[in-house]
């Protein structure tokens, strides 16, 4: 075969140098339509033919369309000043269907290009403006994939393998890190899997989007090297091809096996490697396989494992890799690591330089552990779909001094054969085992020494399963593809094309309704997700309907900055990506930000965010990112604790209360009646007592130890009676404080939680902001001497000095909190220690430090970055 561009000019016998004839076919429809086949005939078992032909190839590259890289760009073939790719599809050489060959090239390209081929690296040379590169296969292999472009070349030799990364001259300086990260690859895989089949590894940079793997380099397009994309599942991934897929080779006769074993042993097994099997991390890549499956397949788009044979699809990326790579640890839960691991070593021994198929993995298995996988093997790739997992019922009963839990599970047709782990959380921890789970239904017992709070199934995700709509956690890519989609955008603002830009993007890789925010009601929204982009000032409106958000996404990210990034918001160039389920049904997405809208690359760069609950950026960099809970979790079940199960007869309040009543209920109980109900305080006895007066009027008996409905307990309160702070004018080198005064009843002073009762008038010194920080080499007090200190009342600012990013502040938040730069005034004689702050920014940023009157509300419903409550 040959490409139809190529033109033959004519076939020589080697060795007798006798012309050959021919006739060209033209290979018509499927994969093959671009091809031509070269038919001749000639004698001798093993005959040598040369062929002269000569063609251009420039195929301009098509751009994939998809929100985040699933398959990059495409071209059959490209001999460009921008590049050179030519791919085994291209048909740039001569070959035969499924061939497999030893190869040895010499390509010549001008001078400043070079070209990187398969296998190994025999040597380059430099002769009349012209580039010479060499390579040997050194096994026979599947195709020739050939890339070439004006490089940067660096290399460093580890044991004996060289690593090299062909960049473009000004991303030369990003070349130590690839080279070492790959370097530590090969070696850990070497030990894990057997000797790297080749004496080089090179990473290339390509002119288009790719992340292709071949015979001993990869190559991935620019921006994507750009972003450092060494991480397991990037250039580890494409390392691990060189044990599946370019060492033993795939016959695609009978199906792709190595993207889900590739997937298998370097986006997972790398993290669980080094990180240890129960890191949050490693829990969560399987978690989220589970989420991707179900967001993505659905029975009209499903198909058998055995039929995957490449990527074009998200569909295709969770059967071919993500259902592969569950099954592949399902299978080592099955027969264990160790015996798992030696069966791909053996696998890879037997079948280097050759093509493999399923038969051949199932055949190395069976040896090496002595059990028949047939069964296994057949279930995972001719079966569409996944196991449905039920939780029926579950007792707990002491046994002597242990407790005996029991949980019946059940599963519909087919039955599946599967691992699952049962773990029971007690006051003393955990307790867990695997069971093998292959009946209808099956009772399995767990016993622990303390009394059973949790009993949870497969918690920690290693059965890739058929999760329940409930169980999808909210995120950007449940909005997008979990349903039909509604976009909201702003317009009529300066902004406009960028919006137009961002809804285009989403509208061209999927079916989407879009709608202007000055036409958008939640009632056009029913059946629909919705995906909010633009500005706070322009969206946030339609985030402020109680009836839908008990938590606006906007507050969500507030809060999450407070408690993981100590960040404030006012101010600074916050963008954010939030989810929420809704209460009727549909999931929405806000992609907003507080102030100045962030740099416009982020509008792309959010949709590779689409598994998390959460992001936040600042400048358009990442600060934090999480994931938020499902609202549904059906296979766990809370016991009882110390308590009888209510009778039917012993709930009436319970049954009896019709909506109605229970709106009038709670709205009384969040009256100004009780005042917020304050642990301690009028309001909350109030509220107890109407409580307790429910309970008595519908029969409920009093549990009390003094015969009522009410157990006392101590709860500390603090209570502030009316104190004050006044401080004369203070005079130093550089700065002046004029007189100050402030008290507890009007606000215009606090006190903080972990000060102490007194009064003292003592001298007071101005500290300025008060941290010591040695990391960032801060230390307001330095050069000053002890005896200048001790004694006094020290002056300090609240504030925090520009130029500390958020991820410092919250790093070295011991330096940093209130607490900190009390603790270090302390350390240096302070008496007392009084912060001066606006007192907005100072409840905004600090309003759990804040001790309230007892006599006062305190200011809850404002205290996250709104006005205080005069």
């Amino acid at each position: 075969m040959l490409s139809k561009a190529m033109k033959v000019l004519n076939l020589v016998e080697a060795g007798s140098n006798k012309l050959v004839s021919y006739t060209e076919h033209p290979l018509e429809g499927g994969e093959d339509g671009g091809f031509k086949a070269v038919c001749f005939w000639i004698k001798g078992a093993q005959p040598k033919v040369i062929v002269s032909y000569f063609g251009k190839i420039y195929d301009p590259v098509k751009e994939p369309g998809n929100l985040r890289f699933v398959a990059g760009g495409y071209t059959s073939g490209i001999i460009g000043e921008e590049g050179i790719f030519l791919g085994r599809g291209t048909g740039w050489y001569p070959d035969t269907w499924e061939s497999m060959a030893r190869y040895r090239l010499e390509i010549i390209t001008p001078a400043p290009y070079c070209a990187v081929a398969p296998g190994n690296f025999v040597g380059r040379r430099h002769e009349d403006g012209k580039t010479i590169s060499c390579y040997d296969s050194g096994m026979t292999i599947d195709g020739l994939d050939v890339a070439g472009g004006r490089y940067a070349v660096s290399e460093k030799t580890v044991g004996d393998v060289t690593v090299r990364t062909y960049f473009n001259p000004e991303d030369a300086k990003l070349a130590p890190a690839y080279i070492d990260a790959a370097a530590a690859y090969i070696k850990r895989y070497s030990e894990l899997l057997g000797p790297y089949p080749y004496n080089r590894f090179a990473v290339v940079s390509n002119f288009f989007p790719t992340g292709y793997g071949m015979p001993g380099y990869t190559l991935l397009g620019r921006n994507v090297i750009r972003r450092m994309h060494i991480q397991e599942y990037a250039l580890g991934h494409e390392i691990v091809h060189d044990w599946w897929g370019n060492g033993v080779f795939v016959d695609w006769e009978k199906g792709n096996w190595c993207e889900g074993l590739t997937t298998y042993c370097a986006n997972y097994y790398w993290l669980e490697d080094t990180l240890g099997e129960d890191d949050p991390k490693v829990i969560e890549y399987r978690r989220k396989c589970l989420q991707r499956f179900k967001v993505f397949v659905n029975p009209s788009n499903d198909y058998p494992p055995i039929r995957f044979r490449g990527k074009k699809v998200e569909t295709d990326n969770e059967v071919g890799y993500t259902k592969l790579a569950m099954m592949f640890h399902q299978l080592r839960l099955r027969v264990g690591k160790k015996k798992f691991f030696a069966s791909l070593r053996e696998f890879y021994s037997r079948f280097r330089g050759k093509s493999a198929c399923w038969d051949d993995i199932r055949a190395c298995f069976e040896d090496v552990c002595g059990v028949e996988l047939g069964d296994f093997f057949d279930m995972w790739l001719n079966r569409v779909g996944l196991p449905v997992v039920r939780l029926a019922e579950v007792r707990s009963e002491k046994d002597g001094d242990a407790w005996k839990v029991s949980c019946t599970l059940e599963q519909g047709e087919p039955v599946w054969d599967v691992m699952l782990e049962l773990v029971v959380t007690t006051a003393g921890g955990e307790v867990s085992k695997f069971v093998r789970f292959n009946s209808p239904s099956a009772v399995f017992t767990i016993e622990t020494e303390n009394e059973p709070r949790l009993l949870s199934v497969d918690p920690r995700a290693h059965l890739l399963r058929d999760i329940s709509d409930g169980e999808v956690r909210p995120c950007l890519n449940k909005t997008l593809w979990f349903g039909k989609l509604l976009v909201v955008y702003p317009t009529g603002t300066k902004h406009d094309d960028r919006y137009a830009a961002f809804v285009r993007r989403v509208t061209a890789a999927r079916r989407a309704k879009a709608v202007p925010c000055k036409d958008f009601s939640w009632k056009d929204a029913a059946g629909f997700n919705v995906l909010f982009v633009g500005g706070m000032d322009e969206i946030g409106r339609f985030l402020s309907d109680a009836d839908r958000f008990h938590l606006s996404p906007a507050d969500l990210v507030k809060r999450k900055l407070i408690a993981e990034a100590g960040g404030e918001l006012e101010g600074s160039n916050i963008a954010f990506l939030a989810s929420m389920d809704l209460p009727d049904g549909g999931t929405t997405t806000v992609y907003s930000w507080f102030s100045d809208p962030p740099p416009p690359r982020l509008d792309r760069i959010v949709f590779f965010y689409g598994w998390q609950g959460y992001v936040a950026f600042k400048n358009g960099r990442k600060l934090l990112e999480g994931v938020l809970a499902a609202r549904e979790a059906p296979l766990e079940h809370r016991f009882r604790l110390g308590r009888k199960k209510l009778s039917a007869a012993d709930i009436n309040l319970l049954d009896g209360l019709s909506p109605e009543e229970a709106r009038a209920l709670i709205a009384r109980l969040a009256s100004p009646e009780f005042e917020g109900r304050m642990t301690g305080s009028e309001g909350g006895r109030a509220a107890a007592d109407l409580i307790a007066a429910l309970l008595a009027r519908n029969g409920f008996k009093p549990a009390g130890p003094d015969g009522s409905y009410f157990q006392e307990f101590e709860f500390p309160v603090y209570s502030i009676g009316k104190g004050s702070v006044k401080c004369g004018a203070v005079e130093g080198e550089g700065f002046s404080l004029g007189e100050m005064k402030g008290s507890w009843t009007d606000g215009t002073a606090l006190p903080l939680v972990f000060g102490g009762d007194g009064s003292l008038s003592r001298p007071a010194v101005y500290a300025g902001d008060g941290i010591v920080c040695p990391q960032l080499g801060m230390n307001p007090y330095e050069g000053l001497k002890e005896a200048e200190l001790r004694g006094k009342v020290f002056l300090i600012s609240a504030s925090t000095p520009a130029g500390v990013s958020p991820a410092d502040r919250y790093r070295l938040r011991d330096s940093f909190s209130l607490y900190g730069r009390v603790k270090a005034a302390m350390e240096r004689g302070a008496a007392a220690v009084v912060f001066l702050a606006d007192r907005r920014a100072f409840l905004s940023s600090h309003y759990d430090l804040v001790t309230y009157a007892n006599y006062r509300p305190p200011l809850v419903e404002k205290r996250y970055f709104g006005k205080p409550a005069e």
